[in-house]
């Protein structure tokens, strides 16, 4: 049996780097555009950022599931015979997969909403202080 040397591309630390600097641009600027818009009198603006992150870990737990499913059947060959076989994982535990993923990447929106309710709580508040003072001259 021949032996060959298999070599990882690393990349470099400064790539590393600038990849992890943009992801969290991103998310600031995501947290930031959502602070933006709840702060607005219509409510439904306010969850517009809560909901795309609602529909992407939908369609993530839904793609682990067809993955997962795809991957359960697979085709060898035995003897010059084409044979299927199935892989010991159960479809209880790919969809019990698919539902954990599902909360865990939906525990930023979680975060979103808290901050949704924080804002529009303080709005209420100032709201309030603002008619009791108009009301108080």
């Amino acid at each position: 049996m021949e032996y060959t040397d298999y070599y990882i591309n690393v990349p470099s630390p400064w790539v590393v780097l600038l990849a992890a600097i943009l992801f969290f641009g991103v998310l600031l600027a995501l947290v930031f555009l959502h602070i933006h818009l709840s702060k607005k009198e219509k409510k439904w603006l306010g969850l517009i950022v809560p909901g795309f992150n609602v529909f992407g870990a939908l369609i993530a737990a839904i793609v682990l599931i067809f993955y997962s499913a795809a991957q359960t059947t697979y085709l060898t060959v035995v003897d010059g015979m084409l044979v299927e076989q199935v892989s010991q994982v159960g479809m209880g535990a790919i969809i019990l997969s698919a539902v954990v993923a599902f909360f865990v990447l939906n525990i930023s929106t979680g975060v979103l909403l808290l901050i949704y309710r924080y804002i529009k709580k303080q709005m209420k508040i100032r709201k309030y202080y603002e008619d009791m003072s108009v009301l108080g001259d």
